[in-house]
């Protein structure tokens, strides 16, 4: 059975490939602590993931030296804002502040 994990496209910068995050969480046996551990996978891009985007990822034959897992669906596409952002301007235009001992000589 191949191995399926869902995770996050951290960085989409090769040519054909991107690497994915994926998060696990596991209880401490002893101190009963609960332990994140993130690992980051090469991940062939066959359905063009973008950086942002939640996808699964399944376990391949190996396609190269790093990449041994392939894309296989976009669980939830990244979140793109449309508008511009908006500059404040400036609308009172205070003094600049001198200290006291500026005012001394």
């Amino acid at each position: 059975m191949k191995k399926t994990l869902i995770g996050k496209v951290i960085s989409s910068k090769m040519t054909g490939s991107v690497v994915v995050a994926v998060s696990t969480s596991r209880m401490h046996p002893l101190y009963k602590k609960s332990l994140n551990k993130t690992s980051k996978f090469h991940v062939a891009n066959t359905i063009e993931a973008k950086t942002g985007d939640l996808v699964k990822i399944e376990e391949t034959r190996p396609a190269s030296k790093t990449i041994h897992f392939k894309t296989i669906s976009i669980v939830r596409a990244r979140n793109v804002k449309t508008d511009a952002p908006v500059k404040k301007t400036k609308t009172k235009d205070k003094k600049p502040k001198t200290s006291p001992k500026a005012n001394r000589l």
